[in-house]
């Protein structure tokens, strides 16, 4: 049976590490325990695998052809029927490289579904933000209420002797070498940059006609200095870890009801967002990001130009690139019956809004500013897969609404030095 809309769901192991070093700062995390049981199916993975997979520098044909293999492959792999993840025992035909290469996959997308959970907005490579030759976690994320930063490593195997322990000694052992050494630390670091939290997560699976046949999920995490407790300044979403719908109240609700919005790092905005839109097909977004980031080294053109299709989706207008678009994007979300990745219209606009400020040269340009929404499933019974930096996944029948057209004049030839918040 081909897995698709039956959920599949993860509890997590949880363990907690001591910083090495002297904690500083104001961020009180939210508790690990808020991401509850992970719930999703093929599509809200598939959304997170092409999220936390898809490279800065990988041109999109590898994206596409990263994302639908990824895909492809889960669906045939992971047994539908079963409430818990288990893969079939196919998976161990594969090839060790071809194995490895699936679950880390998988193991980052599960990594992004549990942080996007415990509400980190944004997300950047560590690599991007921290230069160095020395082993960073893979990714660096920013609480979506307030401005902290979090470092995540993710792990992923699928192997006959996988085991829950085992699971919990990767995600301890990936903690203490990649990710403590960061935490807290001010020498050799960029400026403004203070990693105040940090994440191991390790997917572990054993397949069907093992014993048991099982997947397993350990997160590690930063433990609080003495007087600390989760909860603080950060919480989870309210309900997305069991059942993984969240606030049923609209696409940005918080707590009563009321619309959240954050501030987050120019330099990791820019990165996010770049990855979102080359996914939701917006070439000329993607290009005048990389204009402001001083890596486009191609003579650019006196404006950038996207238009975009709006789609609306059980009342939630999307924005999905139309001209121009990517042959390699557009060749691959136009296959069969796939759903299209898009991106929620309000945080779509109020980044496109600050994006144009920055090209036209704006002598004061805006604070960058996000609303935040509610990460929605479609395992949960959502209509849409939707993450809280406004990413989502939606069905190729959502309704069309019209075209959104976004034009930046450049104002000089030279970007401007975009401040980091």
């Amino acid at each position: 049976m081909v897995w698709t809309t039956i959920a599949q769901s993860l509890a997590p192991a949880l363990h907690t590490e001591p910083p090495k070093n002297t904690p500083t700062g104001s961020f009180v995390p939210p508790p690990a325990s808020g991401a509850g049981t992970l719930q999703f199916n093929v599509y809200d993975l598939s959304a997170a695998i092409a999220r936390a997979n898809t490279l800065t520098s990988a041109t999109p044909a590898l994206i596409a052809a990263l994302s639908t293999s990824a895909q492809a492959l889960a669906e045939f792999l992971v047994d539908g029927p079963h409430a818990s993840m288990v893969f079939l025992s196919d998976v161990l035909d594969l090839g060790d490289a071809e194995r490895t290469f699936l679950s880390g996959r998988i193991g980052a997308g599960v990594a992004h579904l549990a942080m996007d959970a415990l509400n980190y907005a944004w997300m950047a490579p560590a690599h991007e933000i921290i230069r160095t030759r020395a082993r960073l976690g893979d990714f660096i994320y920013e609480y979506g209420p307030a401005q902290h930063l979090a470092m995540t490593e993710a792990k992923g195997s699928v192997r006959r002797a996988a085991t829950a322990g085992g699971a919990l000694t990767t995600a301890r052992r990936a903690y203490q070498v990649q990710v403590d050494p960061w935490i807290y630390r001010t020498s050799q670091m960029p400026p403004g940059v203070l990693i105040e939290h940090g994440y191991a997560v390790a997917f572990a699976a054993c397949p069907s006609g093992a014993s048991p046949a099982a997947a397993h999920l350990a997160l590690v995490e930063t433990r609080l200095p003495p007087g600390g407790s989760g909860g603080g300044s950060g919480s989870p979403h309210p309900g997305v870890g069991v059942g993984g719908a969240g606030p049923t109240s609209g696409p940005a609700a918080g707590a009563g009801g009321a619309t959240r919005v954050g501030q987050p790092r120019v330099d990791i905005a820019l990165l996010n967002y770049r990855t979102v839109f080359q996914l939701a097909n917006a070439p000329s977004v993607v290009r005048a990001i990389d204009w402001l980031r001083g890596i486009d080294r191609a003579v650019p053109p006196a404006e950038f130009a996207q238009t975009f299709n709006v789609m609306e989706s059980d009342a939630v207008e999307f924005l999905v690139g139309s001209d121009p678009v990517d042959a390699a994007i557009q060749h691959w979300m136009s296959s069969g019956a796939r759903p299209l990745f898009a991106i929620r219209r309000r945080p779509a606009e109020q980044f496109l809004d600050w994006l144009k400020s920055m090209i036209t040269g704006m002598p004061t340009p805006p604070a960058l500013a996000i609303e935040l929404s509610s990460p929605l499933r479609r395992s949960a019974g959502a209509a849409h897969t939707l993450f809280t930096d406004g990413f989502g996944l939606i069905d190729r029948n959502s309704r069309f609404k019209g075209v959104f057209k976004w034009i930046a004049r450049r104002g000089s030839d030279r970007p401007p030095t975009p401040h980091s918040r």
